[in-house]
């Protein structure tokens, strides 16, 4: 029967032997010239050897590519690549190339299961690497494709971190970002050539389109913005944020920039802070500050700067110490130092005057080179321009021109008019005092040329006392002063009725005497008032008071003189009766 049954096979299944190849099938072809053994069938398969993986294991000496089937443990065609049998891939956990659907995310993945390295390549071009042992991870064209020894980067993109060789902990997303480093580390590159010429500098992190670009080795910066910090080379400490700010920084150090284009042509300035787009932004110079758009937009070399607020400090070039807060303050300054303004439009005139102080709504708004000035409230000296020396402390107080030396408190509406005057009160001002009297230095320590040659009776019995009232109006029109608002008792000064003398009566007086009496002053300019020092007239009424006590010790004497003659005559006459 078995004999019968190969015949049978035998006439159904064509074995064919041609020069070393065999062929099995049923239509008699030869073998394919390609294969040794060409099995044809349209209904049946190949069945090769089944064992147990134990029955596997004892095979001796297995040939390179020997296959089998395992029923038990991990069953399935397993192939021996010397030395290790492995399983051959089943189909159901192959990875299509035309996408997955139902996968099991816990236990299907893309990836290995020992510690090798993956690697990526396209067009068999270098096109990353995972690796574990190292912990990096490289995606990209060319990123990391350097890399030796260096460990905990991250890189994805284009030529990221592609020359990297022993720098670690560095981060580079996006096209060419870190591609230059080395052996840098701690360095954060997040967009297209973000610290693209980094080699050893460490501790960096550039956030935007080509931000550090040219950084070497500069340590400890942050740049946040499209080029921020994109010329550094050696700069460390230093913090970009905003488009091109510190743009052309070099080997500037700890410096900070905040707005568009902030200190945006600095390169070797030091401890700047620039807050404001554009502030700082031609600036060189080191230790200013400047908060605001435009604030000290066009300082260079000038140090040592505040300027809070916009356009403050705005043409400042060299001039420096200066401290600026409110908008438009110490706009128009160049070369001035030591000036200190606060408020809207103080000080925004100033060109290259110097030790100024101002404090309010336009202080001193337009002055451009007096110095050593001090103004506290609003408009006060409003109208003065190269005055020096000056103080004015309170509302529109101050000079009516660039006069020098001068103090004013409280005078608004009624401004200095000359030099070396003091002001205290307005026109309205009723009363000044206080608990002691009014000093002036007396020391004849510190006089000269000391004469007696003050006029007494002469000069005194010339005088005209009158009574009047005052006319703040005409004074204010005099004076060429604004007239100021309104408030309540503004006038009331008026209705007071004052004793005194009339200032060109009192000069007359003195002319007529031929003294030079100092009580008085004159008029220099057509807006200055005669003025009177009461308290001078004490000197000629003391001289007064001599003169008449001499005149009276005299009258006394020719008194005491005639009334011995008459007693004597009253006696000669008495002794004549008798």
């Amino acid at each position: 029967m078995r004999n019968l049954t190969c015949f049978f096979f035998l006439l159904t299944i064509h074995v064919c032997v041609y020069a070393q190849r065999v062929a099995i099938n049923t239509n008699g072809n030869p073998a394919d010239s390609s294969a040794i053994l060409d099995i044809t069938s349209t209904s049946k398969g190949v069945l090769i050897p089944r064992m147990t993986q134990a029955e596997r294991d004892i095979i001796d000496a297995p040939a390179t590519g020997l296959l089998i089937y395992q029923t038990d443990e991990d069953a399935g065609f397993y192939v021996f690549m010397d030395p290790l049998w492995s399983k051959l891939s089943q189909r159901e956990n192959v990875w299509g190339i035309e996408g997955n659907s139902g996968t099991n995310p816990e236990t299907q993945f893309i990836g290995t299961m020992d510690s090798v390295p993956l690697c990526f390549r396209v067009n068999n071009t270098w096109a990353g690497k995972l690796d574990i042992s190292n912990e990096n991870a490289f995606i990209g064209l060319h990123a990391g494709s350097a890399n030796t020894t260096g460990n905990h980067n991250t890189g994805f993109g284009v030529n990221a971190l592609m020359t990297n060789t022993i720098g670690n902990q560095n981060v580079a997303l996006g096209r060419a970002a870190l591609s230059s480093n080395t052996i840098g580390f701690k360095n954060t590159a997040n967009g297209a050539g973000a610290l693209l010429n980094n080699t050893s500098g460490y501790q960096n992190t550039a956030t935007g389109n080509e931000a550090m670009y040219s950084n070497l080795t500069g340590l400890n910066n942050t740049a946040n913005g499209n080029r921020a910090l994109y010329s550094n080379s050696g700069g460390h400490d230093n913090s970009a944020f905003g488009l091109s700010s510190l743009y052309y920084n070099t080997t500037g150090n700890q410096n900070t920039a905040t707005g568009a284009n902030s200190l945006l042509s600095n390169s070797n300035g030091n401890q700047n802070t620039a807050n404001g787009n554009d502030a700082l932004r031609f600036n060189t110079g080191s230790w200013n500050t400047a908060i605001g758009a435009n604030a000290m937009i066009l300082n260079t070399f000038g140090a040592n700067n505040t300027a809070i607020g916009k356009n403050a400090l705005y043409f400042n070039t060299s001039g420096y110490s200066n401290t600026a807060s409110g908008v438009n303050a110490l706009y128009s300054n160049h070369q001035g130092y030591f000036n200190t303004a606060n408020g809207l439009g103080s000080l925004s005139d100033n060109i290259n005057g110097s030790s100024n102080t101002a404090c309010g709504y336009y202080a001193m708004p337009h002055n451009e080179n007096g110095g050593s000035n001090t103004a506290i409230g609003t408009n006060t000296m409003l109208g003065s321009i190269s005055g020096s020396f000056n103080t004015a402390i309170g509302y529109a107080s101050g000079t009516s021109g660039s006069f020098d030396n001068t103090i004013s408190v409280g005078n608004n509406g009624y401004a200095n008019a000359y030099h070396n005057q003091a002001f205290i009160g307005n026109l309205s001002t009723m009363w000044n005092g206080g608990n002691m009297g009014w000093s002036t230095y007396s020391d004849a320590r510190v006089k000269k040329d000391v004469k007696e040659d003050v006029q007494g009776l002469d000069f005194i019995t010339r005088l005209r006392p009158v009574t009047y009232h005052r006319d703040i109006r005409r004074q204010v029109a005099l004076t060429g002063n604004n007239e100021t608002e309104f408030f309540e008792g503004k006038y009331a000064i008026e209705d007071i009725v004052f004793s005194g003398f009339l200032a060109q009566e009192v000069e007359q007086a003195a002319i007529a005497s031929g003294y030079d009496f100092s009580g008085i002053t004159k008029p220099r300019n057509e807006k200055e008032l005669y003025t009177l020092s009461y308290e001078a007239f004490v000197v000629p009424l003391v001289k007064a008071v001599k003169e008449q006590q001499i005149s009276i010790e005299t009258q006394n004497q020719k008194i005491t003189s005639l009334e011995e003659r008459i007693a004597n005559l009253e006696n000669l006459i008495r002794n004549l009766q008798e």
